[in-house]
């Protein structure tokens, strides 16, 4: 997977603004175009000014742009070149609508914050593109950094659309130098939940499954030179996952989106936006029935 086009939509909100220091710094890593989008909102400005909506858009199209060119770095290398795109309209509409014409490969968002209303806080456009695009989506807390890739967590059901997701995530360990730690979630409780009844000796056949496939994953890694740990864990996976980070001072987390299915396998749903609310660090999702690209990850450790 080769993420050749970075979209940050900005409302110029302090969410916004930590989002696009981290899509620059995956355009500089990746060697991206970076297309900077701001929506006006083209229904409430016809609801405040209904007489005057085309000229007001118009003239806050023009300054939005200004404003938009002037938040891209001078000291930008030559490889990353910066778009600046400015709609109207439905603010969801446009961002699914700019993601199909620039045929975008990551989109980077900010949520709004962490705590007791959470839930509340991750915005409610945030929230709706996770669930809609078929692009990866990397979405970033206020307060997080901008990882150095030092150690990356990749969180995978283990199923096979999910293959072409851990190799990219050996492939980006690979070429930032950086440790990965492979983990797993045998949540039997999904499973009782479904329906299933779930002996001792079915939930460790899974997790002896789960062991024999990041062992799969590791040997992988290893003709790479990647240095990983892999992990199984018992019970939810969103709580996996952040204890995961937690304990192992992780400063990326990728995890891999399908399909809801009767078991909720998959990452969408209670997981992953459990886990984009409460880590603070940047969360990589990564659909797997998305639009893939043919291209590989170019070599920049050289860059």
């Amino acid at each position: 997977m080769q993420i050749r086009k970075v979209l940050v939509p900005i409302d110029f909100s302090p969410s916004s603004k930590v989002a696009l220091n981290h899509g620059i710094a995956f355009a500089r890593s990746f060697r991206s175009e970076l297309t900077l989008l701001h929506v006006i909102d083209s229904t409430a400005l016809a609801y405040t000014f209904p007489s005057e909506t085309t000229r007001f858009e118009s003239k806050r199209a023009q300054q939005v742009r200004t404003i938009l060119q002037a938040l891209a770095p001078a000291d930008l290398p030559d490889h990353v070149q910066v778009q600046v795109v400015v709609t109207s309209g439905n603010i969801e509409d446009q961002i699914l609508s700019t993601i199909y014409e620039q045929e975008t490969d990551l989109l980077v968002m900010g949520t709004r914050g962490r705590g007791l209303v959470s839930r509340l806080l991750i915005g409610s456009v945030t929230e709706s593109m996770l669930r809609k695009v078929k692009v990866p989506m990397l979405t970033v807390c206020g307060n997080a950094p901008v990882p150095s890739f030092d150690r990356i967590l990749f969180a995978t059901d283990l199923s096979e659309e999910s293959k072409r997701e851990a190799r990219f995530a050996i492939e980006l360990a690979q070429m930032k130098n950086a440790r990965l730690i492979a983990l797993h979630a045998v949540d039997e409780g999904n499973l009782r939940y479904a329906g299933f009844p779930i002996e001792e000796d079915t939930g460790r056949n899974l997790l002896d499954e789960a062991r024999g496939k990041l062992d799969e994953f590791e040997a992988l890694a290893a003709c790479q030179r990647v240095k990983t740990e892999t992990i199984v864990a018992r019970g939810p996976a969103a709580e996996a996952i952040l204890k995961t980070a937690e304990t192992n001072s992780v400063d990326l987390i990728m995890m891999t989106v399908g399909k809801k299915g009767l078991l909720e396998r998959t990452l969408l749903g209670s997981t992953a936006e459990h886990v984009v609310r409460e880590a603070h660090i940047p969360v990589l999702s990564i659909p797997t029935h998305r639009i893939h690209r043919t291209q590989e990850i170019p070599d920049t450790r050289a860059a």
